[in-house]
């Protein structure tokens, strides 16, 4: 029962990392207000641990640690709702044999 399950959650995040690598053609409604908005989510979600930091009358290392681990499951959660489109066929293959510049990761 536990093998079933580690290969479909394998193959979930599989199928998640790839759908990521290629990009979505077009992003939802939600993709695209977290991916124009993302800057104020990542930085709201800072703010607000400091705040719950700062207003802790008995702050204990639980309670950064905590803290700490809420703040990095928002910053994941806005990363995995943002729609992200595919780059465009020049930023992925920048060096086209068309180029005359000369692709510098290659030693020849």
């Amino acid at each position: 029962m536990g093998d079933v399950a580690a290969r479909k959650t394998a193959e979930l995040f599989e199928n998640w990392r790839d759908r990521r690598l290629r990009g979505v053609k077009e992003p939802g409604p939600v993709g695209r207000f977290v991916e124009t908005y993302k800057k104020a989510f990542r930085i709201g979600g800072l703010a607000v641990a400091i705040i719950v930091l700062l207003a802790w009358s008995g702050l204990t290392a639980g309670a950064v640690i905590g803290t700490f681990v809420v703040l990095l499951v928002s910053l994941v959660i806005v990363e995995l709702l943002r729609g992200v489109k595919p780059p465009e066929e020049k930023e992925r293959y920048p060096y086209d044999a068309g180029d005359k510049e000369e692709d510098p990761s290659r030693d020849d």
